[in-house]
């Protein structure tokens, strides 16, 4: 776990969270930047997916439009994270309900959560998945920002 020492002097650890996505390419990303833009002071966020996809450049560019930029992630498996030894407090799940089904057991886990995050990449028109990629972006800020206090309450 990693350890911060916050202004009063004290050690403090950060609540380590997973969030969790089909092939890591847009909205497990997207959640990962956006807890470890408004607070990396106490948590400490990594994305992966089901299976290594390729970061989505729709995902890159709407995340620009808030001033978080995401474009040197490397997409990267749960299994992999397994492998090195990674432990989280919290795993997120921001799939759809029908790749949900395909989400991993990880061992040592404390806290599974399900968000229910439609799919951008599942619209074919341009337009509709540009729409769509904003709605999650927005929504996923929203959940993000909300996990982040109930996290908090319970320190």
């Amino acid at each position: 776990m990693m350890r911060t020492r916050p202004n009063k002097g004290m050690l403090m650890i950060k609540h380590k969270v997973l969030f969790v996505g089909s092939r890591n390419g847009s909205r497990s990303i997207m959640a990962e930047a956006f807890v470890n833009h408004l607070a990396s002071e106490r948590f400490e966020a990594q994305s992966a997916g089901f299976d290594a996809g390729v970061l989505d450049a729709l995902a890159v560019a709407v995340m620009r439009e808030v001033g978080i930029d995401i474009s040197s992630k490397q997409t990267k498996t749960v299994f992999s994270l397994y492998q090195k030894g990674h432990v989280f407090q919290s795993i997120v799940s921001v799939c759809d309900r029908e790749n949900k089904e395909r989400h991993p057991i990880y061992p040592g886990h404390r806290h599974y959560i399900d968000w229910n995050m439609c799919d951008p990449e599942s619209y074919t028109d341009p337009e509709d998945r540009e729409t769509a990629m904003r709605v999650v972006r927005d929504r996923i800020r929203e959940k993000v920002e909300a996990f982040i206090a109930e996290e908090r309450g319970r320190e």
